[in-house]
């Protein structure tokens, strides 16, 4: 069957799972054949070997079961550079972009030194280091496969030598060292909101019935990480923000300022030594 024909019946069969449909398709058919994108386009009338286009409705089929196409492909781009996914992590998503973006403006290219907790693939660590190539960073996580995609991640982007990785539940971690910044995308989903995202890990998404369960202690813990004038920011829910605000004005923060993500919504907080 041509590649044309199999990329439409694929959309067809990706309406009720994608927005779109067409573009998924092109991927997994790309991620098949260890292929561009662009190479599938350019290629429509060429024919594929029944096994194959076996294979490529098999992956079709588990994307309409809902589970994550960057899964099936084991990448993602943030920052636009490729990270490295399985279920292990989170998928990075956009609006943790802003966070990133943000902590490389305050940080103006200088040589800071950073950690990111929960860090996950890395991505937030590792983009912060891919565009300023000063800085060196820690990042922990408690789970250990994490750990290994994240190390993985920093192998790929050439940041081994700039990055170090801990497996570590945040609130005993200390290295005996203090930071110029500390970034965060904590656990902040609600527990009986966990169905709505069934593939991701539990660990890295549960918040406690709350979903407020953590900021508590991480706030406190940023303060004591951070050197005097270091600056923290850390991503929340926009339904925290006033209690947020009291903790970090509980913690003796100061300069403290919510960042909107891309719907104009409260998705961060910062707040300075």
């Amino acid at each position: 069957m041509k590649i044309a024909r199999l990329i439409y019946d694929a959309k067809e069969e990706l309406k009720e799972v994608s927005d779109t449909p067409y573009l998924e398709a092109e991927l997994l058919l790309a991620f098949l054949l260890h292929k561009s994108k662009e190479y599938v386009i350019a290629n429509l009338d060429n024919a594929l070997s029944p096994e194959l286009s076996e294979k490529f409705f098999s992956l079709v089929e588990l994307r309409k079961e809902r589970y994550p196409l960057n899964y099936i492909t084991g990448e993602k781009e943030f920052m636009g550079l490729k990270f490295f996914v399985n279920p292990s992590v989170l998928i990075p998503r956009p609006e943790t972009e802003i966070l990133v973006e943000k902590a490389l403006e305050i940080s103006h290219g200088s040589p800071v030194k950073i950690i990111d907790i929960g860090t996950g693939s890395g991505c937030i660590l590792l983009s912060f280091l891919h565009y300023n190539s000063l800085a060196q960073g820690v990042g922990i996580d408690i789970s250990e496969k994490a750990i290994e995609v994240a190390r993985k991640n920093a192998e790929a982007l050439g940041l081994s030598e700039r990055s170090v990785f801990f497996v570590s539940d945040f609130r005993y971690f200390d290295s005996g060292e203090r930071f110029d910044m500390v970034l965060s995308n904590p656990p902040y989903v609600r527990t009986d909101e966990l169905k709505n995202v069934p593939f991701e890990p539990t660990l890295a998404l549960n918040g406690g019935q709350s979903g407020y369960e953590l900021y508590p202690e991480l706030i406190e813990k940023a303060y004591g990480l951070l050197k005097d004038n270091g600056t923290a920011i850390v991503e929340i829910d926009y339904r925290f923000q006033k209690e947020i605000k009291e903790l970090f004005l509980k913690n003796k923060y100061r300069e403290i300022s919510f960042i909107k993500d891309l719907s104009n919504r409260v998705r961060f907080v910062k707040g300075v030594k």
